[in-house]
Protein backbone atom coordinates (compact mmCIF):
# COMPACT_ATOMS: atom_id res chain seq x y z
CA UNK A 1 0.00 0.00 0.00
CA UNK A 2 1.38 3.51 -0.46
CA UNK A 3 0.43 4.53 3.46
CA UNK A 4 2.05 1.95 4.65
CA UNK A 5 4.20 0.80 2.68
CA UNK A 6 5.65 3.35 0.13
CA UNK A 7 5.28 6.46 1.58
CA UNK A 8 7.58 4.99 4.99
CA UNK A 9 10.67 4.66 2.04
CA UNK A 10 9.76 8.11 0.62
CA UNK A 11 10.06 9.31 4.56
CA UNK A 12 12.91 7.87 5.02
CA UNK A 13 15.09 8.29 2.03
CA UNK A 14 13.22 10.90 -0.16
CA UNK A 15 11.18 13.58 1.36
CA UNK A 16 14.00 15.37 3.22
CA UNK A 17 15.08 16.75 -0.84
CA UNK A 18 11.56 16.17 -2.18
CA UNK A 19 8.99 18.19 -0.04
CA UNK A 20 8.30 22.16 0.10
CA UNK A 21 11.40 23.74 0.58
CA UNK A 22 13.53 21.41 -0.19
CA UNK A 23 15.84 21.31 -3.33
CA UNK A 24 14.68 18.19 -5.09
CA UNK A 25 11.12 20.51 -5.66
CA UNK A 26 12.78 23.31 -6.47
CA UNK A 27 14.79 21.62 -8.82
CA UNK A 28 12.17 19.20 -10.35
CA UNK A 29 8.69 20.30 -8.56
CA UNK A 30 8.63 16.60 -7.40
CA UNK A 31 7.11 16.33 -4.01
CA UNK A 32 6.63 12.91 -2.14
CA UNK A 33 5.00 14.03 1.08
CA UNK A 34 1.83 12.66 -0.18
CA UNK A 35 -0.16 10.75 -2.77
CA UNK A 36 -1.73 13.59 -4.65
CA UNK A 37 1.57 15.33 -4.56
CA UNK A 38 3.34 12.48 -6.18
CA UNK A 39 0.83 11.94 -8.90
CA UNK A 40 1.43 15.64 -9.84
CA UNK A 41 4.91 14.87 -11.06
CA UNK A 42 7.64 17.03 -11.77
CA UNK A 43 9.00 18.91 -14.64
CA UNK A 44 10.15 16.13 -16.39
CA UNK A 45 6.06 14.69 -16.54
CA UNK A 46 4.74 11.96 -14.96
CA UNK A 47 6.59 10.59 -12.13
CA UNK A 48 4.77 6.55 -12.44
CA UNK A 49 2.84 4.89 -14.95
CA UNK A 50 0.42 2.96 -13.07
CA UNK A 51 0.77 -0.96 -13.67
CA UNK A 52 3.76 -0.43 -15.52
CA UNK A 53 7.41 0.06 -13.23
CA UNK A 54 9.25 -0.62 -16.14
CA UNK A 55 8.52 2.58 -18.39
CA UNK A 56 7.97 4.51 -14.80
CA UNK A 57 10.61 7.05 -15.11
CA UNK A 58 10.85 6.80 -11.23
CA UNK A 59 12.01 3.24 -11.05
CA UNK A 60 14.63 4.89 -13.73
CA UNK A 61 15.83 7.47 -10.87
CA UNK A 62 15.57 4.77 -8.62
CA UNK A 63 17.00 1.85 -9.88
CA UNK A 64 18.01 1.40 -13.27
CA UNK A 65 20.56 4.53 -13.67
CA UNK A 66 22.37 2.84 -10.83
CA UNK A 67 23.20 -0.02 -12.79
CA UNK A 68 24.10 2.29 -15.96
CA UNK A 69 27.36 3.07 -16.84
CA UNK A 70 26.40 7.21 -18.19
CA UNK A 71 28.17 9.15 -14.93
CA UNK A 72 25.47 11.97 -16.13
CA UNK A 73 22.69 9.59 -15.61
CA UNK A 74 20.18 11.47 -12.65
CA UNK A 75 20.53 8.86 -9.83
CA UNK A 76 18.37 9.08 -6.76
CA UNK A 77 18.87 9.75 -4.14
CA UNK A 78 21.73 11.29 -5.89
CA UNK A 79 24.14 11.08 -2.96
CA UNK A 80 23.53 7.89 -2.13
CA UNK A 81 23.36 5.22 -0.67
CA UNK A 82 20.67 3.64 -3.59
CA UNK A 83 17.34 2.00 -1.90
CA UNK A 84 18.08 -1.66 -1.00
CA UNK A 85 16.98 -4.46 -3.17
CA UNK A 86 13.29 -4.65 -0.92
CA UNK A 87 12.38 -0.85 -0.56
CA UNK A 88 12.78 -1.61 -4.75
CA UNK A 89 10.89 -4.15 -4.89
CA UNK A 90 8.00 -2.70 -3.05
CA UNK A 91 8.20 0.63 -5.21
CA UNK A 92 7.89 -1.63 -7.97
CA UNK A 93 5.26 -4.12 -7.00
CA UNK A 94 3.06 -0.90 -6.09
CA UNK A 95 3.44 0.69 -9.31
CA UNK A 96 2.78 -2.64 -11.27
CA UNK A 97 -0.28 -3.12 -9.16
CA UNK A 98 -1.61 0.04 -10.23
CA UNK A 99 -0.33 3.07 -8.23
CA UNK A 100 -3.20 2.66 -6.03
CA UNK A 101 -3.94 5.12 -3.14
CA UNK A 102 -4.50 2.69 -1.00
Amino acid sequence: SFQNQVLPIFEKHCIACHSLGGVGVTASALNLTSYKDLRYGSVRGVALVPFHSDRSPMMRYLKDNWESKNPYALKMPPLGPRLSPEDLKLISDWIDQGAKNN
